[in-house]
């Protein structure tokens, strides 16, 4: 049986030269080094939605990284164990790392139009997944990169593939990355906060798209997110994080209905913050429609794609 992503464990640290200086103006040999995560303990089973959720700084992206071992040079994987259905990612080397990137993981970030090759269309960013991970090339390549295009929710896929990234609007480029990361057949998808520049339709439209894909094909999820109101109806299960190390894990109901540390109250109420009401009315702006609206040349050519 399969057991998914499992982290035991996990300790990183920040490595830099110390920035002393001496009686004499030198600076001082020596390294620094600070923790960066502590005793990361975290597990996604297939199949399974886990939400990592956390404020801004607190070590969700660096759990993500640590798994693809895509860390930045300065930081280095102190101890720990990092598994995927028993394959230790933290010994592979480089050679079989990039085998498993895009292949067995699969990876949604953040701003998808800057993950793309802005000189390649779309139809050539999902080719190369296809040729090293499912052997596939010319037609069987550009069907199978169509087929994913339309898997993914686009309307006209054989537009997109065609289509380079500038040309595809927030949610498109999305879509566009999901067919991407699952080019590979990926035992385990970490989406690193997909939805945050994208609005509410939008967000759960892709959200729904990786629960169906979890759903029919036992895909693993690590959902990386600050907003606990956008995994809520998703995620089985909810993992806390602040300052590197996890303050609250449980079921999802249950971390959220009854929170036992200050962090995740906190989070459960900047993710229910409402404004507060207006003392005076204000009148509506006036609208504009597009026809009365300035074209910008920049734009000409590219409504068919929005």
């Amino acid at each position: 049986m399969l057991e998914g992503l499992i982290i035991e464990q996990l300790h990183l640290n920040h490595q830099a030269p110390l920035a002393e200086r001496n009686a004499a103006g030198r600076y001082l040999d020596g390294i620094v080094s600070r923790p960066v995560l502590s005793g990361i303990d975290l597990s996604v089973a297939p199949g399974e939605f886990v939400a990592l959720v956390g404020p801004s700084g607190s070590g969700k992206t660096m759990t993500a990284m640590s798994v693809l071992r895509l860390l930045p040079p300065q930081v280095r994987i102190d101890s720990g164990a990092i598994r995927l259905n028993g394959l230790d990612l933290a010994q592979s080397r480089e050679a079989d790392l990039n085998r498993i990137r895009g292949g067995r993981i699969g990876m949604l970030y953040q701003q998808p139009k800057r993950m793309f090759n802005p000189r390649r269309t779309i139809g050539n960013h999902l080719a190369e997944p296809l040729k090293l991970h499912q052997g596939l090339r010319g037609r069987n390549a550009k069907a199978r990169a169509k087929d994913l295009l339309a898997e993914a929710g686009l309307e006209d896929p054989a537009s997109c593939a065609l289509a380079y990234p500038h040309q595809l609007s927030g949610g498109m480029a999305q879509r566009a990355m999901m067919a991407l990361a699952l080019a590979g057949r990926p035992e385990l998808l970490l989406a690193d906060e997909p939805t945050s520049a994208l609005d509410k339709v939008l967000e759960r439209q892709i959200l729904q798209l990786i629960d169906r894909e979890r759903h029919e094909r036992g895909l693993g999820v690590l959902y990386i997110t600050h907003n606990l109101a956008t995994v809520a109806a998703f995620a089985d299960r909810v993992v806390v994080m602040d300052a590197g190390r996890i303050r609250e894990s449980g079921r999802a109901r249950a971390v959220l209905t009854d929170p036992k540390t200050a962090c995740t109250k906190n989070l459960l109420d900047a993710a229910t913050l409402m404004p507060p009401p207006r003392s005076v009315p204000v009148a509506p702006s006036p609208k504009l429609r597009l026809s009365e609206t300035p074209e910008s040349p920049c734009l000409r050519g590219f409504r068919r794609y929005s």
